[in-house]
């Protein structure tokens, strides 16, 4: 089976996102994340936007989360209407942006300030 050309790939991005609570969660919260992105964007969303969690800080409530190009708006829109998770109110901040996981280190740096 030949490999797919670089054409044809998916291109994908990276979000960098902090979750601002009133008291500090210690426990890692990526799949509850994950879970409310799929209620907000359905199934078939979460399947078009191929959102893969890739990292998670919780001592800094940092993440990265890997999504598709074409369905980047929506995961941030996504993120932004996320109010709770389990019984903590949060709101989820999208730091930025890259093509590159390597440079996402720049915005997670600026986060831990």
């Amino acid at each position: 089976m030949k490999p797919l050309l670089p054409t044809l790939k998916e291109r994908k991005r990276y979000v960098v996102y902090r979750i601002v609570t009133a008291h500090p969660l210690r426990r890692d919260i990526s799949g509850e994340l994950l879970r409310h992105l799929e209620q907000l964007l359905g199934v078939f969303g979460m399947a078009q936007a191929g959102i893969l969690s890739v990292r998670y800080d919780s001592e800094t409530q940092t993440g990265v989360l890997r999504v598709a190009h074409a369905q980047l708006a929506q995961v941030k829109a996504a993120l932004l209407m996320i109010g709770h998770l389990g019984t903590t109110k949060v709101c989820v901040r999208t730091l930025g942006v890259s093509g590159i996981l390597r440079k996402t280190q720049r915005f997670l740096a600026v986060a831990a300030q």
